[in-house]
């Protein structure tokens, strides 16, 4: 018997035997050590995702602490403290799904989980920058907005709170599913066989769910920061949303790549097996992810920066009571805090009866802040 008879008699012995005890068969996992380097490509990935991992915190922690001690605007530093805090969670979700390849579907489930709600969070950071805090004044904000064609030419005479209200639904709407297809991933890895075409299949169909629901939501804050890119400009609106946008799209893309060759079974071990399937299938697309994140994290530097609330602070502004310790950053980090961002709740103290701001006149600055005229609403921004 040659050797490749028997290579392929030991694999088909492998797959049997997995298939009666519903697990992972050994052969895909089944390497030798690299020459030179005396260890296996699979130690060799979890090595190189451990420093981009460890990196991309620290370049977090950095801006976390830069944030939290200069918290001048809890309204907007909040939703950016959400966006930042969304580097660590998938960067070790990254990490232990190269780390523990069997439980790669569960991580991946958390951090797409926790990337809807970086989305959301995106989306309420431009409406924490460019329109009034409250849900009033925000509704008269946008009711006064003209409508405007692609091509920036007015579209009719009423303003835009109807469109408003569809974009909070186009972008709302990935939590919930979000939270489905994590459920549904958990579910699928818990109760089904690793060979077993259900859970294959089922993969892909979650795969493109997710990607459709992400695009509707990503394509709404590409609407959002348009109509308002005038107001954002001073904040850097369009940066951020690029340097968000692209790890959203480069994680869409491979999932849908990786999930489709692996599918067709385009990789197939072959001597001298440096390279396992589990090495191509699930070790090399996350660290591929993993060293993306740590660009996206350099790029936080630049678009979610602290330092316009670092020169407030110098210049005599108020630092708000900031949540600062571990119980005040896990809060800041959990989904349900962003998600009480959806109903745009108006401030007890306004409860009462709230009094729409005048034209150029902001109704939040205090006797000691300038007010400041933004337009037809004073906002201080």
């Amino acid at each position: 018997m040659s050797a490749s008879q028997n290579t392929t008699k030991i694999i088909y012995q492998a797959l049997a035997k997995a298939e009666k005890t519903c697990g992972t068969p050994w052969v895909a996992f089944y390497t030798i050590p690299l020459p030179h380097l005396q260890i296996h490509f699979h130690q060799l990935l979890t090595i190189l995702t451990a420093t981009a991992c460890i990196i991309s915190i620290l370049l977090a922690l950095y801006l976390l602490w830069g944030h939290l001690f200069h918290w001048t605007k809890p309204h907007q530093q909040k939703q950016i403290v959400r966006i930042i805090v969304f580097i660590p969670v998938v960067q070790l979700c990254q990490l232990f799904s190269v780390w523990f390849y069997n439980a790669s579907a569960y991580c991946q489930a958390w951090a797409e989980y926790y990337q809807g709600f970086g989305i959301t969070a995106l989306f309420l950071l431009y409406l924490a920058l460019a329109t009034p805090e409250d849900t009033l004044h925000r509704e008269h904000f946008f009711d006064n907005l003209q409508r405007l064609w692609h091509n920036g030419r007015a579209k009719g005479q009423d303003g835009s709170l109807r469109w408003f209200r569809i974009l909070c639904i186009m972008n709302f709407q990935v939590t919930l599913f979000r939270t489905a297809t994590c459920l549904a991933t958990i579910f699928l890895w818990s109760f089904t066989c690793p060979l077993n075409k259900a859970r294959q299949y089922g993969f892909i169909v979650i795969t493109v769910i997710q990607g459709i629901s992400t695009m509707i939501a990503v394509f709404s804050n590409i609407l959002l920061e348009r109509r308002l890119h005038e107001e954002l400009k001073p904040h850097r609106g369009t940066y951020k949303l690029w340097s968000f946008k692209a790890v959203v799209g480069l994680q869409a893309t491979q999932n849908v790549i990786f999930s489709v060759l692996a599918e067709k079974s385009v990789f197939r071990p072959s001597p001298p097996f440096h390279i396992s399937y589990m090495d191509f299938s699930v070790g090399i697309p996350n660290f591929m992810f993993s060293v993306e994140m740590l660009i996206v994290a350099g790029m936080f530097l630049h678009s979610m920066t602290f330092e316009p609330y670092l020169k407030q602070v110098r210049a005599g502004a108020e630092v708000h009571a900031t949540p600062v310790g571990a119980l005040g950053l896990a809060y800041a980090m959990t989904p349900w805090a962003t998600k009480r961002g959806h109903s745009f709740e108006v401030p007890e103290a306004e409860k009462g009866g709230v009094k729409l701001a005048e034209p150029g006149i902001s109704t939040d600055a205090t006797p000691d802040e300038p007010r400041v005229n933004n337009g037809q609403y004073g906002m201080n921004l």
